[in-house]
């Protein structure tokens, strides 16, 4: 296992990063526009048991049936997958490919979402 990342996995890792992020803020964003404030800012807490429920962890096989068959479908086990990945230098490019999907299609969901219920609020007023 190499002890340096090289420049092209900080980048891969830090647009990760930016990626998850974004993400997480337009989900963020609809939340608070649908909810309220209150709720958007109680939104972090279900981020914290997240990786309960993946492979954050323990590993895949060591969980109990119905709690593996959920984080195998959980959008968090590829994602943590794929930092833990990135940081060991040793990543999964199908765990990149799947949490890549999953981050971007959640993006473009609350993304248009989020612009559609700013939309229909503001005309409204």
């Amino acid at each position: 296992m190499k002890e340096v990342m090289n420049i092209l996995e900080e980048l891969v890792l830090s647009l990760f990063v930016l990626l998850a992020s974004a993400a997480l803020v337009w989900i963020s964003f609809f939340i608070g526009l649908s909810v309220g404030t209150e709720a958007a800012a109680a939104f972090p807490m279900f981020l914290l048991f997240a990786p309960y429920l993946s492979s954050g962890f323990v590993p895949l096989e060591t969980l109990p049936k119905v709690l593996r068959n959920f984080a195998e479908v959980s959008p968090f086990t590829p994602i943590t997958e794929t930092i833990r990945g990135l940081l060991m230098n040793d990543v999964s490019l199908n765990d990149l490919r799947v949490a890549s999907a999953w981050l971007i299609g959640l993006l473009l969901l609350f993304v248009f979402l989020t612009l559609g219920k700013y939309n229909r609020l503001t005309e409204k007023s």
